[in-house]
């Protein structure tokens, strides 16, 4: 397989299909869909990247968080906080997001949803519910649990019924008394 040079790679990238356009220092539209930028550290905000990068599928998030690292920018979404969605997707943890997998002081932006798409989102969220595991009983109420009463230590009548030595680990056994 030959190596192919920058200029025949670009060349295989797919069109860009998406329309960004800044309507104000804040106001922002992508596919006549309005986001207001909340957060834009070290003037990270690139229409062009953006319009590259952009997937219809973000338009379930309340918010789009978007970072550059190596000449790339990488697109995720958070919901709000008062969503039933799971923590690590909620905006209050866009920081740890930020520490944990974006370089130290890379430039982000922070764009918020103004125009939700609810059905989605809606969708996007009961499917995540389905998938928790739950167990039920025949009743469809989580069966409780229940412990075996026993007699407290001091008065059982226990004694040791033999010791031995296996690979290392001594062992012994305990059983008792009726």
């Amino acid at each position: 397989m030959s190596k192919k040079t920058n200029e025949e790679l670009s060349e295989m990238r797919r069109p860009v299909i998406n329309k960004v356009n800044r309507v104000s220092d804040d106001e922002i539209l992508i596919n006549d869909h309005e986001y207001r930028l909340e957060v834009n550290y070290r003037e990270a905000f690139d229409e062009e990247l953006l319009a590259e990068r952009f997937v219809g599928l973000f338009s379930r998030y309340d918010f789009l968080v978007g970072d550059i690292g190596s000449g790339q920018l990488r697109l995720k979404g958070f919901y709000a906080d008062d969503m039933l969605a799971p923590s690590e997707m909620k905006i209050s943890r866009v920081q740890d997001y930020l520490n944990e997998y974006c370089g130290f002081g890379c430039p982000y932006f922070i764009l918020r949803n103004m125009q939700i798409n609810e059905r989605a989102k809606n969708k996007w969220l009961r499917e995540q519910k389905k998938l928790t595991p739950r167990k039920k009983n025949s009743k469809g109420r989580q069966p409780k649990k229940t412990k075996k009463s026993r007699k407290p230590v001091s008065k059982r009548n226990n004694e040791v019924v033999g010791t031995g030595k296996k690979k290392r680990q001594k062992t012994f056994t305990i059983r008792e008394k009726k």
